[in-house]
């Protein structure tokens, strides 16, 4: 039904992982010890960016306040590599 729904995998993958400790967490009585137990939290995951290029992700959770001019340069040259990476990669493909 999610699959229908079009919500990506990553989120499909994830309510599965937390749908099994659930039911691996339900005693004999019937009644669950808790619902999230020592499962590991991930944060919550964002529908609308599940999907997205893992760059721009990047460039999203940049919090350019917190950068030095320096700092914030040495990124964008990074950013930019790696972009020029995935075209250079995206041409051989085709």
């Amino acid at each position: 039904m999610a699959r229908l729904a079009g919500l990506p995998d990553e989120v499909i993958g994830r309510a599965k992982e937390v749908l099994t400790n659930f039911e691996e967490e339900i005693t004999h009585a019937g009644k669950t010890r808790s619902l999230l137990g020592d499962f590991p939290v991930h944060g919550q995951m964002d529908l609308f960016l599940a999907g997205l290029d893992p760059l721009l992700l990047d460039i999203i959770k940049l919090d350019m306040s917190k950068m030095t001019p320096k700092t914030a340069l040495a990124k964008l040259r990074e950013l930019r590599s790696r972009a020029e990476s995935q075209a250079s990669a995206s041409r051989k493909e085709l």
